[in-house]
């Protein structure tokens, strides 16, 4: 009844103190944050991060389990890709399980040759702009009357591929690389020397891939089957999308070779990064409906033409001869190969982050993850934290899908989760 409460100015006397003290009480906690930083045990984690950041991609080639998660992060979360691109340039003709297991090729290996030349003629007849083959034209092998048929069918397949050049349209022929003692890589034997093929239109391309398969080859140094020299060696996509873009006459400068990104990472034997399709979205004509001319033919139309297998081992009961992991789950060589020349020609690819710059984002976010966890002074807020590099793992594959930024490396950061994580529990 005597006026119990306080004046206005004495409440607000009151409660200053009380803000003040949750200001210190906060400062206070992220003081003890940054000391905890300091702690042994936290140093270790943030060193290991820094080497693992600045030797990315040393460390997933000594370590493939990771290249493994990755993809299957990648798998996982590609249908949250909003994009539903197609296919532009390149169209895929399989020799399939039906191609495969019936005359004239009737399951025997090496693939017979004739009947490749006899695809190449007709994508070339149905109007394809470059035939590209995505087979192993390996030097002859065995003994006997064997001989004699596959050199008959040999000069068959070159006198197709000069036939094709003859008609204005560039070939290109797949060529496998294997390590070499003297450094760099050794050109394996083909069934034809480089003086054979017609010039300027025909020209190979290794078709080794990389242990990441987003990342797309483009040149290395590789050694002539003899032993005797070594050259630059332009990657079997590469050499497609160079040859495209001869046949489509566009200027020097603005061809892929030229691309200030692509430039520098051949000039710095390194890769560049791209975009991949479903497998849904691929134009695709078998073997046997290329040969038929049947109306799936005409999606050769203008278009770089890859002819490779597809078939499964054991008359079809096996698995696929030439399969690859890759962020949409496991593919066909081939199926690899068309989308390194799609990302090439319409840019839908990235140069990977330099190491410099991943380390100091790396160690910059885990220190950021430790003061944040740290700071926290309840259960839930901890949860949070850790909770949060979920969203840092699905943001950077988001950035990779939608943008093209390649954010793979902050795999680094995932120690600092397993350090927190055992703390929490």
């Amino acid at each position: 009844m005597f006026g119990s409460s306080l004046p206005p100015a004495a409440a607000n006397e009151g409660s200053a103190p009380r803000r003040r003290g949750r200001g210190v009480k906060h400062k206070k906690g992220f003081r003890h944050a940054l000391r905890e930083i300091l702690s042994w045990k936290t140093l270790l984690v943030l060193g290991a991060i820094l080497l693992w950041a600045y030797n990315f991609q040393w460390v997933e080639r000594q370590v493939p389990f990771l290249v493994t998660a990755q993809l299957k992060m990648h798998q996982i979360l590609s249908n949250l890709d909003p994009h539903r691109k197609r296919v532009e340039k390149v169209t895929l003709v399989q020799i399939d399980d039906d191609s495969f297991y019936s005359p004239p090729l009737s399951g025997t290996l090496p693939t017979n040759r004739a009947f490749l030349g006899d695809l190449g003629l007709a994508a070339a007849k149905h109007g394809a702009l470059v035939v590209a083959f995505d087979i192993d034209l390996g030097g002859p092998s065995g003994q006997g009357d064997g001989e004699n048929i596959r050199k008959s069918d040999n000069e068959h397949l070159l006198d197709a591929i000069r036939k094709i050049e003859r008609s204005g349209k560039p070939v290109v022929l797949a060529i496998g690389l294997k390590p070499y003692d003297k450094g760099d890589w050794l050109r394996e034997p083909s069934i034809f020397r480089d003086d054979q093929l017609p010039e300027p239109g025909t020209r190979m391309g290794y078709i080794n891939l990389p242990k990441d398969p987003r990342q797309i080859p483009l040149v290395s140094t590789a050694w002539g089957a003899d032993g005797n020299a070594a050259a630059s060696l332009e990657s079997f996509s590469l050499a497609i999308v160079d040859s495209y873009e001869r046949a489509r006459h566009v200027r020097a400068d603005d061809q892929t070779e030229h691309d200030p990104a692509v430039a520098k990472a051949i000039a710095d034997g390194e890769f560049v990064y791209g975009g991949f399709l479903p497998n849904e979205k691929w134009d695709l004509v078998t073997a046997k409906q290329l040969l038929r001319g049947e109306h799936q033919a005409d999606k050769c139309f203008d278009r770089v033409v890859i002819i490779g297998s597809t078939w499964h081992d054991d008359w079809g009961r096996g698995g696929i001869v030439d399969e690859h992991s890759s962020p949409i789950g496991p593919v066909p060589g081939l199926y690899l190969h068309g989308n390194y020349v799609e990302a090439l020609l319409r840019d839908d690819f990235r140069p990977a982050v330099p190491e410099k710059v991943a380390a100091v984002v790396d160690l910059g976010i885990a220190v950021l993850f430790y003061v944040l966890f740290r700071s926290a002074k309840k259960r839930v807020a901890e949860v949070g934290v850790l909770l949060t590099f979920v969203f840092l793992f699905v943001s950077a594959y988001l950035m990779f899908a939608n943008v093209g930024i390649y954010f793979d490396f902050i795999a680094p950061v995932s120690l600092v989760f397993v350090h927190l994580l055992v703390e929490a529990l």
